[in-house]
């Protein structure tokens, strides 16, 4: 039954990533540049400004929910670190860890 349940998880979740790529427009190809850069000085309590209040919300709009379960957490942290390594030149080899180990699994931003 639990095999079951994972199948149909699994299914859920590509079929939503499928449609909201589908639906929405690609994001810009700089937004995980952008949001890594703002969340590396939120988890330094120094804020970006308005500036990042778009890329903020690209990252913490990222959240996966199980059906059974409700909110997961090891999935939500799997797709937002899958969205920070899309940035092609990371302002420093260190800052996707900071911040997926500050804001990885938060349902909310700061």
């Amino acid at each position: 039954m639990k095999t079951v349940m994972q199948f149909i998880f699994t299914m859920m979740v590509t079929l939503i990533f499928s449609m909201a790529a589908a639906i929405e427009p690609a994001p810009a190809a700089n937004l995980p540049c952008e949001a890594l850069v703002c969340l590396t000085g939120a988890v330094h309590m120094q804020s970006g400004g308005t500036g990042c209040m778009g890329p903020m919300q690209a990252f913490f709009s990222i959240r996966i929910f199980d059906p059974v379960t409700g909110y997961n957490e090891a999935a939500t942290a799997a797709a937002r670190a899958t969205f920070l390594n899309s940035c092609i030149s990371p302002p420093n080899e260190w800052a996707d860890i900071d911040v997926m180990k500050t804001y990885g699994t938060a349902f909310d931003g700061p």
